[in-house]
C-alpha cells in the first residue's frame, strides 16, 4: 500500500527490484533462446537457393514467434504486479498484442519525415546526478573540452531542426492510418540478400556466413526487444493519465548482461522521465526495460540510485568526464519506430529510402516478382510442397508493393 505522501516504503521498492529481477532474467533467457532458434537453421541454409531461405525462416519463426509472445505476455504479468504495488489495488493485465505486427514498411511520407527530422536531443533532468558521478580534476580543461565538444556540433543538424516543415509532421500524421506492418520473414529474408552481395564484393564464405549469422543474431533479439516494447506502451496507454502519469527505463537488465554492459546511451535516457503514450527508444542489443510513475512514487530513479556506481562503472569506466558529456538523441527508424543514438548522428537508410523513391522501387520489383509468384504458384500445383513458405511471403510482399504505389 502507498505511504500516505503517495510514495512507497521499503519495502515495496524492495519488492518492485525483485520483480525487476525476475523479468530481467526471463529477458535474457527468451532473447537467448530466439538466437539460439536462428542461428540452428540459418547456418546450413544454401543462401543462394530462395526456396531453401524462405523454408529456414519460416523455420525460425515458428520458434522466435511464440518467444515473442512469451516476451510480451511476461512484460504484460510483470508490469501488472508493479502497478498493483504502486497503486494499492489490483491490477490485471490487459492482454497480449500482436506479435506480427511490431515492424513497419517504411512509406514514401515515413522516409520523408525520417530523412527530414533530425534527432531530438535528450535533456537529462538530473535525477541520476550525471555531473556528480566523477571528480573534476581540472577545471580548465573540463571548460576546454566542453567548448571544443560545442565547436563539433553539426550546425546543419541544427538548421534543419530550426527549418523543420510542420506540413511534413502533418503529412506523418495521416500517412500513421494507412502504414503497413512489414511481413515477419523480412528482415530475416534480407540477410541472404546482404550474404550473397558480399560473397560477390570478394568476401569469403566463412567471414559472409559469420557476418550473416551474426546479423541474424541482432534481428531475433531485436524481434524481442520489439515484443517487450509495445507490450509496455500498450500497458502504459491503458492506465488512468491522472494516475500513472509517466516510466522511466531501468538500467538493471543492462547491467546483468556480461556480454553487452550498459551504454553510455540508456544511461542518459534513464535520467529522464517519458510519457506514458511515448515508445521507449532502443538500440541494438537493448536490455532496459520501464517502471511507471505515479505521482511522487518514482521506483525506477529508487532502484537505478540502487546500482548507480556500478552502473556508470560499466558504462563509463575510469572515462567517466567522457559518460558526461555524451549527447543523446531519439531519433526515427522507419523499421522499427523511436531509437537512441549519439547526437549529431544521422540516418542513411532512411535517407537512401527517400532518395531512390519507394514507390518507383516498387514499380521496378513488381514485374519479376509477380513471375516469380506465378512459377512458385505452378509448382505449387504440381505438387512441390516446399515451395508453399516462399510463395505466401512473395504474395504478401506482392501486396505491400501494389500499396506503397497506390494499385
Amino acid at each position: 500500500m502507498p505511504a500516505p505522501d503517495g510514495g512507497l516504503t521499503a519495502a515495496e521498492i524492495a519488492a518492485i527490484y525483485a520483480l525487476v529481477q525476475a523479468q530481467s532474467e526471463i529477458r535474457r533467457q527468451l532473447a537467448e533462446m530466439a538466437i539460439a532458434a536462428v542461428l540452428g537453421p540459418l547456418r546450413i541454409v544454401n543462401w543462394y537457393d530462395p526456396v531453401d531461405v524462405a523454408l529456414a525462416v519460416e523455420r525460425v519463426l515458428r520458434i522466435v514467434q511464440p518467444i515473442q509472445t512469451r516476451a510480451a505476455q511476461v512484460t504484460d504479468a510483470y508490469l501488472a504486479r508493479t502497478l498493483t504495488l504502486m497503486t494499492g489495488r489490483p491490477v490485471r493485465p490487459v492482454g497480449t498484442i500482436d506479435v506480427t505486427q511490431l515492424r513497419r514498411v517504411v512509406t514514401p511520407a515515413v522516409a520523408r519525415i525520417v530523412s527530414a527530422r533530425p534527432p531530438v536531443e535528450i535533456e537529462p533532468e538530473g535525477d541520476l546526478d550525471l555531473d556528480d558521478v566523477f571528480e573534476d580534476e581540472d577545471e580548465d580543461e573540463d571548460r576546454r573540452l566542453d567548448e571544443e565538444f560545442e565547436r563539433q556540433v553539426d550546425d546543419e543538424l541544427r538548421a534543419i531542426e530550426d527549418e523543420f516543415d510542420q506540413e511534413l509532421e502533418r503529412e506523418l500524421a495521416e500517412d500513421e492510418a494507412r502504414l503497413l506492418a512489414l511481413d515477419p520473414m523480412e528482415p530475416y529474408i534480407r540477410i541472404g540478400s546482404e550474404y550473397r552481395w558480399r560473397i560477390s564484393e570478394g568476401t569469403s564464405e566463412t567471414e559472409a556466413l559469420e557476418r550473416a549469422l551474426a546479423r541474424a543474431a541482432d534481428v531475433a533479439d531485436m524481434d524481442v526487444a520489439l515484443a517487450q516494447r509495445a507490450q509496455e506502451h500498450e500497458v502504459m496507454i491503458q492506465q488512468n493519465p491522472s494516475e500513472i502519469t509517466g516510466y522511466r527505463r531501468i538500467l538493471l537488465a543492462e547491467l546483468r548482461n556480461p556480454d553487452s554492459p550498459p551504454c553510455g546511451l540508456c544511461v542518459v535516457a534513464a535520467d529522464r522521465i517519458y510519457k506514458r503514450e511515448e515508445l521507449k527508444p532502443i538500440h541494438d542489443r537493448c536490455r532496459c526495460g520501464v517502471l511507471a510513475i505515479r505521482g511522487p512514487a518514482d521506483p525506477g530513479l529508487d532502484i537505478n540510485g540502487q546500482d548507480l556506481d556500478r552502473i556508470y562503472k560499466a558504462a563509463g569506466g575510469t572515462h567517466g568526464r567522457k559518460l558526461k558529456k555524451l549527447r543523446v538523441a531519439i531519433g526515427e527508424h522507419g523499421e522499427i519506430g523511436p531509437i537512441l543514438l549519439p547526437y549529431g548522428k544521422g540516418f542513411r537508410d532512411a535517407e537512401e529510402a527517400d532518395r531512390d523513391g519507394r514507390a518507383a522501387t516498387a514499380r521496378r520489383r513488381l514485374p519479376g516478382l509477380e513471375r516469380s509468384t506465378t512459377g512458385l504458384q505452378r509448382r505449387l500445383d504440381e505438387g512441390e510442397t516446399r515451395v508453399r513458405p516462399l510463395l505466401g511471403y512473395q504474395q504478401r510482399l506482392i501486396e505491400q508493393l501494389r500499396a506503397e504505389i497506390g494499385v
